[in-house]
């Protein structure tokens, strides 16, 4: 924290209060509608691409917050993102690394975003989830996938823009 700032508890106890209240949220809507609009497209998104991190969890770590996620044998919480087509962030989450909260991502993305109406993504995301988000969501999940025989980094049509926007926030 800079110096100038008053002592991190006073910074968190606020921020923890806009956040409760949706005031973050808020904020990050409003920026990115005036960003979209400058760009003269429509200010809600109707197309999303979502990635999901897996991430270790401590053993403080309570276990109904960790689960396992078995692709990549990590037990722990996962982190997703949605960004929108020009990459700017839309959902942020976290939930129990498991096969799950893909559904619980998406579920919440339906529910924030009643607009939507396709979602791009990663293999991981294959399978049962395509069906299901389709039937029950009324949203169409189209995974990308990398070609086969590729080796190391392959920029992945749609799916880059949100491994640009992971490597920023990172």
């Amino acid at each position: 924290m800079p110096a100038d700032y008053p002592p991190w508890q006073t910074v968190y106890y606020h921020f923890a209060r806009w956040h409760r209240r949706g005031v973050v949220a808020f904020l990050r809507d409003q920026l990115r509608r005036q960003i979209r609009t400058g760009q003269g497209r429509c200010s809600w998104p109707v197309t999303l691409i979502v990635d999901s991190r897996s991430v270790k969890g401590a053993e403080t770590v309570s276990k109904a917050t960790r689960g396992f996620d078995a692709a990549k044998r990590i037990n722990g919480r996962k982190r997703h993102i949605a960004v929108d087509t020009p990459g700017l962030p839309v959902m942020i989450t976290v939930t129990p690394a498991d096969r799950d909260s893909a559904r619980e991502l998406l579920w919440c993305l339906r529910v924030m975003q009643p607009q939507l109406t396709q979602v791009w993504a990663d293999s991981a995301y294959a399978g049962q989830l395509v069906n299901w988000s389709d039937d029950f969501l009324g949203m169409t999940l189209k995974t990308v996938s990398r070609p086969r025989g590729a080796k190391g980094f392959v920029v992945l049509p749609r799916r880059w823009k949100v491994e640009r926007t992971l490597g920023w926030i990172m």
